[in-house]
């Protein structure tokens, strides 16, 4: 039914970013950067500061003769 094509995507679209907002956490952000396609941050995961710093400290430690 092309009629219907629209608004049938738009609904998808809507009930994808409801799921979405309810299945993340304060704080995490999702966005609808296409057509179709969404991305979610999570600013407070991943390496913290204090990763890099040990990680810097292996590596100058392996190159050392």
């Amino acid at each position: 039914m092309p009629s219907a094509g629209h608004q049938c995507g738009d609904d998808a679209l809507k009930h994808v970013a409801r799921a979405i907002k309810m299945s993340i956490r304060q704080g995490d952000v999702a966005i609808r950067y296409g057509g179709d396609e969404f991305a979610i941050l999570f600013p407070y995961k991943g390496p913290r500061p204090g990763d890099f710093a040990g990680a810097a400290a292996e590596i100058h430690e392996s190159n050392l003769p």
